[in-house]
């Protein structure tokens, strides 16, 4: 993807490339690492 956009409660509260959002470690970052944990996408 171009660009990745976080909603909380209709709102715009991240956005970004893939490795843009990592690096901001927000919500998007915490959402990736618990799949990866969790043992990523199937």
């Amino acid at each position: 993807a171009d660009q990745i956009i976080v909603l909380e409660d209709g709102k715009i509260t991240e956005h970004g490339t893939h490795e843009e959002l990592m690096l901001m470690r927000g919500w998007y970052y915490h959402q990736f690492m618990i799949q990866q944990m969790e043992g990523g996408l199937e």
